[in-house]
């Protein structure tokens, strides 16, 4: 897949912080959802376009809002 058209540039390791996130085909008003990544999930990012980072997930690659982002694995609750 080449949503986000990534060059060899890494950008670093990232995790999803929300809930759930949208991956987009481009960074526009209007774009078409190419996937979803969910809270924890370990993202690569190539590429920042403004507020938006090029991620791939393990299954899919697009537009994801940097907001949804951090650069550590977000904590989990404790089930006993």
């Amino acid at each position: 897949m080449t949503a986000c058209n990534r060059g060899r540039h890494r950008a670093g390791v990232n995790y999803v912080s929300a809930v759930q996130a949208t991956l987009r085909d481009q960074v526009a008003t209007i774009y078409n959802r190419v996937g979803t990544v969910k809270n924890g999930e370990r993202v690569e990012c190539w590429s920042m376009r403004s507020a938006f980072a090029c991620a791939h997930g393990e299954r899919v690659e697009g537009w994801i809002e940097q907001r949804y982002l951090v650069d550590q694995q977000p904590m989990t609750a404790c089930r006993s």
